[in-house]
């Protein structure tokens, strides 16, 4: 996890913002988080998970309109539809409110329908409120897009029928956008969907777990089977690494080349998810090919934040050890090794070599 600060309201990490003032009302805050986001954006799209969050849903859009932007109001939707539909209003940037009782969360998504970047998050914490624009922008309410965005994957990968495999997602509304494509049960394959539709897990009972990044991985490796470019922003996620390939090519956020259109699969992982399981035999010979690869992570509390490595990488005989900042007084190591054992090792030796190092000032 990705830790950039925080300001009077929010803490800023990981493409979202979370609400950490409980002298303030959610609404007050989604406003002022509204008219920063105008600052930097020319049309957004905003949308929550139901109808708790109706209240600061309109007031982030309150603060946006009454910067003199427009944005496209979708009051009770689910993540997947509303990043769909966000090219088709033309909107630069995507707002999604969600959180249990007593919280909120506001996730946000550019251009790319990608979480915000640690720079454009970190541009963001930086912005200062603003004071009306004298023109208003408008509030265009609309309703969900999940029926098109059904339409859309059936037709874009010529689905016919359900797909055999289990779902498991304690979001109802989700679970029953994946059950149009799933049957919902499979003694072969089964899908854990979770982060409002953002991470998939699948369990074969043939291969064990396969996780988020190893379903990435083998959307990425058909496509280099295919002789297809893959296109990649120059921020994702380090795991595809492993596959060593000259064709995955990376690029900016702020320059998508027109190429870039076959990674549909890194914003919308129910279509990523569909076009694997839709040919069964296919995709679990790409499973086979895959390199060995295991992650793991772990959260450490520090004193000393100004010796710790933030943003390096350490090499080790057994993986790669990735160090970012997950919190005023947190870092997180991401471990990548050959096995889950591996790297859950690794994790653990790291663990006591950075807390070495806040302790003593050295590894060692």
């Amino acid at each position: 996890m990705s830790y950039i600060g925080e300001d009077d309201h929010f803490s800023y990490r990981d493409g979202k913002c979370e609400l950490h003032n409980k002298n303030i009302s959610p609404s007050a805050a989604a406003a002022f988080l509204g008219r920063k986001l105008a600052l930097k954006y020319r049309r957004f799209c905003a949308g929550c998970c139901n109808y708790d969050k109706v209240h600061p849903l309109y007031a982030v859009c309150s603060g946006i309109a009454e910067s003199g932007k427009d944005v496209y109001v979708c009051e009770n939707t689910d993540l997947p539809s509303l990043l769909f539909s966000r090219p088709i209003m033309s909107a630069d940037c995507a707002v999604y409110l969600h959180g249990d009782s007593g919280s909120l969360i506001i996730s946000l998504f550019d251009r790319n329908s990608l979480p915000f970047s640690d720079k454009a998050l970190g541009e963001l914490l930086e912005c200062s409120d603003r004071e009306c624009s004298v023109k208003y922008g408008k509030m265009l309410p609309v309703t969900s897009f999940s029926s098109i965005l059904a339409h859309n994957i059936t037709d874009s990968l010529d689905i016919k029928g359900l797909i055999p495999a289990g779902v498991s997602c304690g979001n109802s509304v989700l679970r029953s956008l994946w059950l149009k494509f799933f049957s919902g049960s499979s003694d072969e394959l089964a899908f854990q969907v979770s982060d409002n539709g953002q991470r998939v897990n699948a369990y074969s009972l043939k291969y064990g777990f396969i996780s988020h990044e190893k379903l990435r991985m083998c959307c990425i490796l058909k496509l280099l089977k295919e002789k297809t470019p893959v296109y990649l922003p120059d921020d994702f996620d380090y795991s595809t690494d492993i596959l060593g390939s000259s064709e995955i090519i990376r690029f900016s956020r702020d320059a998508v080349p027109p190429e870039a259109g076959s990674r549909r699969f890194l914003s919308d992982p129910l279509y990523m998810c569909v076009s694997l399981a839709k040919d069964m035999k296919n995709f679990f010979s790409l499973i086979e090919e895959l390199p060995a690869f295991a992650s793991s992570k772990r959260e450490i509390s520090i004193s000393n934040m100004e010796r710790m490595p933030i943003g390096r990488t350490f090499s080790d005989q057994s993986g790669k050890i990735f160090i970012t900042r997950s919190g005023r007084n947190r870092i997180t190591l991401a471990v990548q090794s050959y096995s889950a054992e591996a790297a859950a090792e690794l994790c653990c030796l790291w663990t006591e070599k950075f807390r070495r190092l806040d302790k003593c000032g050295t590894f060692e």
